[in-house]
């Protein structure tokens, strides 16, 4: 068995447990921190109630894994892309589930609605397809015959005019959101290219990759703002003002606009490895190699909470729920934690 366990952070204590057959290998939570999906290695998808703790539903695909999965703006849908060379979009609003299949040809390695939640986009191997799903049919195909060239991350801007993927030989590639047409190729790393963000309010976008940096380019221009080396882990803040970064045994952050470091925090005693914000940005959250997580001020630099999450394990990744009252850390003992913090936001 293989868990997601829900936690208190104030009282450190298991409120609720998410359990799947087989390994867990995507998540993500819908907008307003209601729901969490979460993909298995057995083509599984199931879809949490975060408030109550209870499964709400669980859907099957012909998948043998579930690589990403992805939850409407609108919380009207859920979509999970596999192995085998397909999509899955499910309808939430009625009692049963209404599945849609969507052959993207390959397998799918990243998913991403649209703002209005009218348009998904599948991207994987040497292909891109925009689904129409109003239409119920492909809206636009892109093959690309670029030797080296595997898109292993997509993305769409936040005014939903531009898709952006990032591939395996280190470029980027936009595409106009109306015609399907590629409008701008650039090489942004000499590695693969692994996650490629947007801020919330666009002006910046993020790209990180093998090479060990995390860049950040300015949206108008397309052109380097800022080139972070050695960086393991990034995160904006809501207001697309700030950007925090995590490097070993460094955690610093930065002023989007001047590219100042307004806060260098050093200690050779602790390793960082992911770096996270609070909806409300007023905390820094970090996890540590020896499975703990701290919380920073951001406005003094100080650590004013410390606990230990997964005991003994590494943690992957953290993330926090958009409407705040959670957030998710990942180990590599292959649980999920979902934990409970401060008064939850009404979206």
């Amino acid at each position: 068995m293989f868990k997601i366990q829900v936690w208190d952070i104030t009282t450190k204590t298991a409120q609720y447990s998410f359990v799947h057959k087989e390994s867990i290998h995507a998540l993500d939570v819908s907008k307003d921190g209601r729901l969490l999906a979460s993909g298995d290695g057995c083509g599984t998808t199931k879809l949490w109630n975060m408030e109550r703790g209870v499964k709400k539903k669980e859907l099957k695909t012909v998948d043998a894994r579930i690589n990403c999965v992805k939850i409407s703006p609108d919380s009207c849908f859920v979509a999970a892309g596999g192995n085998r060379g397909s999509a899955c979009v499910w309808g939430l609003k009625r009692k049963n589930a209404q599945k849609r299949t969507l052959h993207h040809g390959g397998e799918v390695e990243s998913i991403a609605f649209s703002s209005n939640g009218k348009y998904l986009v599948t991207g994987g191997g040497d292909s891109l397809r925009l689904w129409d799903l109003d239409a119920d049919e492909c809206h636009s195909e892109i093959e690309n015959s670029r030797h080296g060239f595997k898109f292993l991350s997509v993305c769409m801007t936040p005014d939903d005019r531009w898709i952006a993927a990032a591939s395996m030989d280190g470029s980027i590639r936009f595409w106009d959101y109306t015609m399907g047409k590629s409008h701008y190729i650039f090489n942004a790393h000499k590695n693969a290219i692994r996650s490629i963000a947007f801020s919330p309010h666009g002006g910046y976008f993020a790209t990180a990759s093998d090479d060990g940096t995390v860049r950040i380019w300015s949206y108008e221009g397309r052109s380097l703002r800022h080139k972070l080396d050695s960086v393991c882990s990034a995160a904006f803040s809501s207001d697309s003002k700030y950007l925090v970064t995590a490097a070993k045994h460094t955690l610093k952050l930065w002023e989007m606009d001047t590219g100042v470091c307004l806060s260098d925090i050093r200690d050779d005693e602790l390793v960082f490895l992911s770096v996270s914000m609070t909806p409300d940005d007023r905390w820094i959250a970090t996890t540590l190699n020896d499975g703990s997580i701290r919380f920073w001020d951001r406005t003094t630099g100080k650590s004013h909470c410390i606990f230990h999450a997964h005991r003994c394990y590494i943690i992957d990744e953290i993330v926090f729920s958009p409407h705040g009252g959670y957030f998710a850390t990942a180990s590599d003992s292959g649980i999920v934690r979902i934990w409970s913090y401060g008064p939850h936001r009404t979206p």
